[in-house]
């Protein structure tokens, strides 16, 4: 392959088949891990996503405990994957020849999950043949950021700006992003955004696929729960003139189309599986599989498999979805109390010590800092409260199939534990959505992200989608019974009414979302950017100063800058740093920005400048022009390096720590 895409159709090519080999490590894991608890190739696919996250977990452990040496080290992790991943697929090949593997999957039911895989893939991914990269907004360029300070070194993540400022946001999605990473062409995180869009997409496709499997054994069931959680949108085409996307929640088109369409915070789970992919969609990509793990464990009274839920819970929270966390612990709660008469709190343990366990490996350093730093700065923006009808309109057919599913349900619960989990699930989510609103009350202004109730919404909705896989799977055995023919209009009007939104709105965002062509160009390889010279210190932790491109160099490098200053205008908190007294304890932004205006030009004299240099430890310059002549630059390497009309020169004074 070579070392960069060539444009979005070779990216798309290339993060297809990083996403497959991927996958297929993450099945060879789940494989041997089930070993003989496993009853079907298909629960071990859909386990191959959160094994996957798990091996990115393991390795962010061994990052950190190592002072973030492994990251940077690229060679050492694809050279032990390799040898990890032959091991495993020689052990399989030896467990089928042996006949030691009992796995009684029907091939057919096997090729049907993957078929639907395809779907997901096409309905959600057409944004890759068009658009690369795929996203640059904030909130993209501060993940990409903090993805690449781990591969250059970072233990952890941490601010955008220089100095020692703790990690304050869960990192598990930055670490998969490395990971994969490693494994794209390319070698940045934005060229990474490809393959994990396609290993979110076929992730939660897979484990909705089994879930489905598991509450119903019609062979439409596993369909109908894909169908309903990953591929099914609103009602909004029905007024769309053509291909359509809601670029931002907070304006009018919202209602124009009912709520439906939106490419970021929809109250549709389904729509978490739109380009590009953010942290909480991981989050909702492992949680059907926390769901599927409980089932399999109070059905089988099975403890391994509800510590593997608890694990999947962890990792919920480390990839940035608290929420998530907090609805799918009082699922676990909840259920484990219904379906247990004695052994509860052994039972409660299992699930709930390994996912605080996990959790505490983020939050614990977190609450630390909490009280070290003065409390929070809250970030997060109001929630978005549509109107209740736009809601109902952005989840389309799901809510009456819901319904109908839920009827039918509640007289199978003492028979069908699975529905039982389901049930509990929905209730979690109702309580949550309703609780969000005494949440900012109890723990503060900082905590605001868990009192959003926009992101409660998705989660009820994944419960609601999953009662209307029950309900579609018996309209659809009723009539297949009394008119095989008619099941099959029946399908096709469900399929008809659930994925133009999805349709419409991946065949949008191409023509709403334009990626800078100096982002475009520095990652196909362009060398003469500012980008690009600054990347050439890959895997090593450097401090920049620079105004006008900050944001872009922390999002394309991951190098810290002495101030992110968004244009040439200073506003507060531009570098997104949570705690709250954080510029108290290190500069203010004020004295950063003075101090970074005088960097760039030199300052008044040679020796004032250089205690700049060595007050912020600074490694390069990004310098106009106009000023390249300053004694202070004298002995200097500088290369011009210029971004669109700007003249610029990159100033290196050292080489960067590694």
């Amino acid at each position: 392959m070579p070392s960069e895409p060539l444009g979005p159709g070779m990216s798309a090519l290339y993060g297809l088949l990083v996403a497959a080999g991927a996958l297929t490590f993450g099945y060879l894991i789940a494989s041997r891990l089930l070993g003989k608890r496993g009853d079907s190739a298909v629960l071990a696919w859909a386990l191959a996503l959160p094994c996957l996250v798990g091996y990115a977990l393991i390795l962010m452990i061994a990052h950190m405990a190592t002072g973030g040496w492994l990251f940077p080290n690229g060679w050492f992790i694809r050279i032990l994957t390799a040898l990890i991943a032959l091991i495993l697929l020689v052990a399989k090949i030896r467990t089928r020849s042996s006949k030691a593997d009992e796995q009684d999957t029907n091939p057919r039911l096997l090729w049907l999950g993957f078929g639907v895989v395809v779907v997901g893939l096409v309905l959600w991914s057409y944004p890759t043949l068009e658009v690369f990269p795929l996203h640059y907004a904030p909130d993209t360029r501060a993940h990409m950021g903090w993805a690449h300070q781990l591969l250059n070194g970072s233990p952890t993540p941490t601010a955008a700006l220089s100095g020692e400022i703790p990690n304050f946001y869960p990192w598990l999605f930055h670490a998969f992003m490395a990971l994969v990473s490693l494994f794209t062409p390319g070698g940045n995180p934005f060229h990474a955004l490809v393959p994990v869009h396609f290993l979110l997409v076929a992730g939660v496709v897979l484990g909705l696929f089994a879930l489905g499997r598991e509450f119903a054994r019609a062979p439409v069931s596993p369909i109908a729960a894909a169908l309903f959680g990953a591929l099914t949108g609103g009602f909004g085409f029905i007024v769309a003139r053509g291909p359509e996307i809601v670029k931002s929640p907070r304006n009018e088109e919202v209602l124009e189309f009912w709520g439906d369409l939106l490419l970021v915070r929809s109250y549709n789970f389904a729509f978490s599986n739109m380009v590009p992919p953010f942290p909480r969609d991981l989050t909702f990509a492992l949680l059907p599989v926390f769901l599927l793990l409980l089932i399999r464990g109070v059905r089988h009274g099975s403890k391994p498999y509800l510590v593997a839920a608890g694990a999947v819970l962890g990792g919920m929270g480390l990839a940035q979805g608290g929420e998530a966390f907090l609805v799918a612990a009082l699922t676990a709660v909840i259920v484990i109390l219904l379906t247990y008469r004695d052994g509860i709190p052994l039972r409660l343990a299992s699930v709930l010590v390994p996912a605080i366990i996990l959790y505490s490996l983020w939050a614990a350093p977190l609450m630390i800092n909490y009280f070290r730093h003065g409390g929070f700065f809250d970030m997060s923006r109001s929630s978005l409260d549509f109107p209740l009808w736009s809601a109902i309109a952005s989840w389309g057919i799901i809510l009456p199939f819901g319904v109908y599913g839920l009827a039918r349900a509640l007289s199978q619960t003492r028979t069908n534990k699975a529905l039982i989990v389901l049930g509990a699930f929905l209730l979690s989510g109702l309580t949550g959505l309703i609780g969000s609103v005494a949440i900012e009350v109890v723990l503060g202004d900082g905590f605001g992200p868990l009192s959003r109730r926009h992101r409660y919404w998705p989660i009820l909705c994944l419960a609601i989608a999953l009662f209307a896989a029950v309900g579609a799977t018996d309209l659809f055995e009723r009539v297949r019974r009394r008119r095989p023919i008619g099941a099959f209009f029946f399908v096709a009007v469900i399929v008809l009414l659930a994925i133009p939104s999805p349709l419409l709105a991946s065949l949008a965002y191409p023509e709403e979302v334009t990626p800078p062509v100096v982002i475009t160009e520095s990652l196909q390889g362009e060398t003469h950017t500012v980008l690009n010279e600054l990347d050439t210190r890959r895997g090593a932790v450097c401090t920049v100063a620079a105004i006008g491109v900050s944001d872009e160099i922390f999002a394309f490098t991951g190098h810290r800058l002495v101030a992110i200053v968004l244009g040439n205008k200073l506003e507060d908190n531009q570098a997104r740093v949570r705690w709250r007294d954080i510029y108290e304890v290190t500069e203010s932004l004020e004295t950063r920005f003075a101090d970074t205006k005088a960097l760039i030009s030199g300052g008044e004299n040679v020796s004032q400048w250089q205690r700049l240099v060595d007050k912020y430890d600074v490694d390069a310059v990004v310098v106009p022009a106009t000023l390249i002549e300053s004694p202070s630059f004298e002995g200097l390497a500088k290369v011009s390096a210029p971004w669109e009309s700007k003249a610029l020169y990159v100033v290196w004074i050292d080489e960067c720590q590694k």
